[in-house]
């Protein structure tokens, strides 16, 4: 049983918002996930978490929490918590009340009310090993060759708002006191009226 369910039934209905929250990100944390999604459905709040790039149940809140709890996190966060009607984005700093890891939380309206997702930098679980990747042995010589190419381009999608850039591979050549790669990012979407600077 989860955190989150167990402060609930002896809460008795009446639950302490931060308690609450606290709980969400622990429950996330403990199950290693990427991402917690907040929504408002029909009649309850969905709790989901991104869990190897697929979002699983964690559990329904009653609807008449929304309100509270997006309040919670947008004070975590340092945003406007009276605007309900644009998107926002802000980030927590690690807490060790909350396992420790960083969150980003972003805030945006919905038909039903506003939706938060909140994103979880865990600096304890960072791997930068490339043999910790899970690549079968002839993948990683031909990924390894790759990165010693002299020309090329190797990309790493992620999900949005997370960092793009994949630390392993600079780990991978500052290791080898590579100093001639450059490795940029670059968002999903760039306007049509901007200029990509590298």
């Amino acid at each position: 049983m989860s955190q989150t369910t167990r402060y609930l039934e002896h809460s008795e209905g009446n639950p302490d918002i931060s308690t609450l929250v606290s709980c969400l990100v622990l429950d996330a944390v403990d199950s290693g996930a990427s991402d917690i999604h907040i929504e408002p459905w029909e009649s309850t709040i969905a709790v989901r978490v991104r869990l190897m790039g697929v979002l699983s149940e964690l559990v329904h809140l009653p609807l008449d929490l929304m309100d509270k709890i997006s309040g919670r996190l947008k004070v975590m966060a340092d945003l406007i918590t009276y605007e309900t009607d644009i998107p926002q984005e802000g980030r927590a700093p690690a807490d060790p009340s909350l396992g420790g890891v960083e969150l980003r939380i972003s805030v945006f309206p919905t038909v039903r009310g506003e939706k938060l997702v909140i994103r979880i930098f865990d600096p304890r679980n960072r791997s930068f090993e490339l043999t910790d990747l899970g690549f079968d042995e002839h993948s990683l010589e031909l990924f390894v060759k790759l990165l010693r190419d002299q020309a090329g381009c190797c990309c790493s999608p992620g999900q949005p708002a997370q960092a793009k850039r994949p630390r392993f591979i600079p780990r991978f050549i500052i290791s080898r006191k590579r100093t001639d790669r450059a490795f940029p990012s670059a968002p999903s979407k760039i306007p049509s009226n901007s200029t990509c600077r590298w």
